[in-house]
């Protein structure tokens, strides 16, 4: 499992370290629930994995106007947001993964891995919630990681109805997963 991380922006300083293990968490905890599915079950939407020790996904942190360009150019919305994922397979729906998106982060594509895709993250975007909300930086900057994780294996609460209860409580049992 191989995941980059960069801090792009200069406000706001964090601990690779820490957003790695995170990461790492969520992501392993994530290939798991998707593994253990019955053989043959597959879910619509819903990215399967080749070899799930061979995914390959990066982080990015940007700045609010960073974020602002990305959602302008990638989804037509001229405001900065708080989470950005950028799948690098189709989900589910037969045949082989096709690769898609942005282009990989530098040093990416080794042999053998698999890239998921990518997820950034506004950095004073997460600050600002965080004080919002009344909750840690990095219980916000979790929160926004396993939002775009999530993003990347095919959950889309923008479709909305079931698919949006699907996504939150999927969620909620990653955070629960990530306290133990």
């Amino acid at each position: 499992m191989e995941i980059t991380i960069r801090n792009s922006q200069r406000l706001i300083r964090i601990s690779r370290r820490r957003i790695e293990r995170l990461a790492r968490k969520a992501l392993s905890c994530q290939i798991r629930k998707e593994s253990s599915r019955r053989p043959g079950k597959k879910r619509a939407g819903v990215v399967s994995l080749p070899d799930p020790t061979s995914v390959e996904v990066s982080i990015l942190f940007v700045s609010d106007r960073r974020m602002r360009r990305l959602n302008r150019e990638y989804r037509g919305i001229d405001k900065t947001t708080d989470v950005l994922s950028f799948p690098q397979v189709e989900a589910a729906g037969g045949g082989q993964p096709e690769i898609r998106g942005p282009k990989e982060p530098e040093g990416a594509g080794g042999a053998g891995t698999f890239p998921l895709g990518d997820i950034v993250i506004s950095l004073p975007r997460a600050r600002r919630q965080a004080e919002e909300y009344g909750v840690p930086l990095y219980d916000e900057i979790t929160r926004l990681l396993i939002h775009g994780l999530l993003h990347l294996f095919g959950y889309d609460h923008e479709r909305g109805g079931y698919e949006a209860v699907r996504m939150r409580k999927r969620e909620a049992e990653l955070a629960e997963a990530l306290c133990r």
